[in-house]
């Protein structure tokens, strides 16, 4: 009998192994945190949503400083002398600089506020240039030359790994710092979240109740790690899910808990054997979830939970056969990634850029438009699957 063998497809940009790390301690699939739960790999909303607050990766986008951007002003909250110190230590920053640091972090001890007042360096589509943080806030940007609409848009556009050179200031007094250093990246090497970044922190801003959001939603679209529909919860460990009406999707904010029959499944389409036009099943009201969010079950490989989860057997996958097998396969997902590529490509060039006579702001709309599709499709270029030119037919 052939032993199991561990998963093998793995999105490339998950953090299953970071450089250095002991393979023995890597990232393990497990039940409940899919690949699709990933950060990387799920669907999800953000800014804030469901699944972070992705404003909160702009909070160290400058070295060894921690800030809070709001969308007219850059306020620093803390410093990391330490990694500071070690800089320093390498030849990385100056004395100057590593002073500089140290008299900022100094001021915040005794209360002290320094917040950003410009920002000097490439900011993407914008060009290089140095904005005044006090100058924008309107939301409001177009034309040639233009700033970034506010200061939160302003960090956001500034390239990784280029010179970023800030002014700061400090309240009550005039006193001013000046620091130049590289934008920092989200990823690091793997493909994962940089080490900067704390367990929770792309998580902490969140207030909105996540629930509220299935309920008015309403589609049926969410990822697996937020299904708004799934099979309902058996009473017991040991009742056998068989029979029609234990294996319908229904709603999960149901407001009937009841665990003695299974619930009406409504989702007519969704199941072959829910006929069209059942009634409908009454959906928690958004008071009553934020009451009763504790009778919500966790859903684990499709089924509502109540009791203690019992593993099932452990993910196998088999090797393909041989090399032919794999080019087969290869080939498959090329055609896949080029057609996807294509399709956005052609989305990006179907645009007309440049026409006589149409007002600033819609002509701003078409660029951008441009420039995103064209970013989508060059992420498709970047995880195309490359078969090594010796196995090429």
């Amino acid at each position: 009998m052939k032993t199991p063998s561990a998963p093998k497809l793995l999105p490339r940009n998950v953090s299953a192994v970071r450089r250095g790390r002991d393979p023995a301690n890597a990232t393990q699939t497990v039940v409940g945190n899919s690949v699709s739960t990933r950060l990387e790999s799920g669907i999800g909303n953000f800014f804030p949503g469901l699944e972070c607050d992705l404003r909160n990766l702009e909070r160290r986008f400058f070295p060894f400083l921690e800030v809070d951007t709001d969308f007219s002003e850059i306020v620093v909250v803390a410093v990391d002398v330490a990694g500071a110190n070690d800089a320093f230590s390498r030849g990385v920053i100056s004395a100057t600089d590593l002073q500089n640091y140290r008299t900022i972090d100094h001021d915040l001890a005794q209360s002290a506020r320094w917040s950003v007042r410009t920002i000097a360096g490439d900011f993407g589509p914008l060009g290089v240039q140095t904005v005044a943080l006090s100058a924008l806030g309107s939301g409001v940007s177009f034309g040639d030359g233009r700033p970034p609409a506010d200061a939160w848009v302003a960090v956001r556009l500034l390239k990784e790994d280029s010179i970023v050179t800030l002014t700061l200031g400090r309240v009550p007094t005039s006193a001013q710092i000046t620091l130049a250093g590289p934008r920092t990246r989200y990823l690091d090497d793997d493909g994962a979240l940089s080490r900067l970044f704390e367990p929770g922190e792309l998580t902490q801003s969140l207030c909105s109740p996540w629930t509220h959001d299935f309920r008015d939603c309403a589609c049926f679209y969410w990822a697996s790690n937020h299904p708004d529909i799934a099979l309902p919860p058996l009473p017991d460990a040991a009742t056998p899910p068989t029979g029609p009406k234990w294996n319908l999707d229904t709603a999960w904010e149901r407001a009937d808990r009841s665990l003695t029959s299974p619930p009406v499944a409504n989702l007519a389409g969704s199941n072959s054997s829910v006929p069209a036009g059942s009634p409908a099943v009454r959906e928690m009201a958004h008071n009553e979830i934020n009451r009763d969010w504790q009778l919500l079950n966790f859903v684990l490989e499709r089924r509502e939970r109540v009791a203690p989860y019992q593993a099932g057997a452990a993910p196998t996958a088999e090797p393909l056969p041989n090399t032919a097998a794999l080019l087969t396969h290869l080939r498959y997902a090329a055609g896949v990634e080029l057609a996807v590529m294509l399709e956005y490509l052609s989305a990006a060039w179907s645009l007309r850029r440049q026409v006589a006579g149409l007002p600033q702001m819609l002509s701003d709309d078409i660029r951008a438009a441009f420039a995103e599709i064209q970013r989508i499709a060059i992420g498709e270029m970047r995880h195309d699957v490359h078969v090594p030119p010796t196995t090429r037919g």
